[in-house]
């Protein structure tokens, strides 16, 4: 399947060599298009069977979950509400990181690529990388906005949305510690727990085994170039 290897090769042509950090991921271009691409092709059951408990739970009314104090009724209790939001986020954030095994083959492979373009010595950045792909631009949106991955049949009402919105920046809190959108300090101090979990879970990612020879790399590259020559000549 031609497919791996050239997300592959695109991934090798845009992650830059030199500098010591990267936007791939974080920016738009061809690579991280494909691998959106990739995600929506092989990931749907992954979401469906990792997020969709959690997130029918949060949007069944049963719990609240609501910690602005602007929309908390006379009826909620603030201490209560906090306690259901930081047991809920540590409920999302155990359950992906247990279901690090059952990630599709070629998320892993693309993560896999990643750790083996920057070395060793360039291991903390790969992280980072795999983490925008994997958790940033994957798992996070998908808890947030989770009826644009078909996560749910229910209604996200305005309340539960909030909810998701919080728990999902408290996860990509959880591994970037950066960007914690004035969530309460309580959740706050519970994801930091997390971070290093998080990280050793970014890292096994990068354990699969490349599911595309270099052989069959080396032609797509190879075809890249003649195109690229022919375009040249014109």
């Amino acid at each position: 399947d031609l497919c791996v290897p050239f997300v592959k090769y695109m991934i090798s042509n845009e992650l830059p060599r030199g500098s010591s950090e990267t936007t791939l991921f974080n920016v738009p271009s061809v690579a991280s298009s494909l691998c959106a691409a990739a995600c929506q092709m092989t990931g749907d059951e992954y979401l469906n069977l990792t997020l969709r408990p959690l997130v029918d739970q949060i949007c069944s009314g049963e719990a609240d979950f609501e910690v602005d104090m602007q929309h908390i009724t006379a009826e909620e209790s603030y201490e209560v509400n906090l306690d259901n939001l930081t047991k809920a986020v540590q409920w999302f954030l155990d359950t992906v990181i247990i279901s690090i095994g059952d990630v599709p083959p070629l998320l892993r492979t693309i993560a896999t690529h990643v750790y083996n373009l920057l070395g060793e010595k360039r291991r903390p950045e790969a992280q980072k990388v795999v983490g925008c792909f994997f958790l940033k631009n994957y798992i996070c949106p998908a808890v947030r906005s989770p009826h644009l991955f078909h996560l749910t049949s229910r209604s996200v009402d305005e309340r539960s949305g909030r909810a998701l919105a919080v728990i999902g920046s408290a996860m990509q809190y959880a591994f970037f510690g950066e960007d914690d959108s004035g969530f309460p300090v309580a959740v706050k101090q519970v994801t930091l727990q997390y971070h290093d979990r998080l990280v050793e879970m970014i890292e096994n990612l990068g354990t699969a085994t490349a599911s595309a020879s270099e052989s069959s790399l080396a032609e797509v590259e190879m075809a890249v170039d003649e195109e690229e020559d022919v375009l040249a000549l014109r």
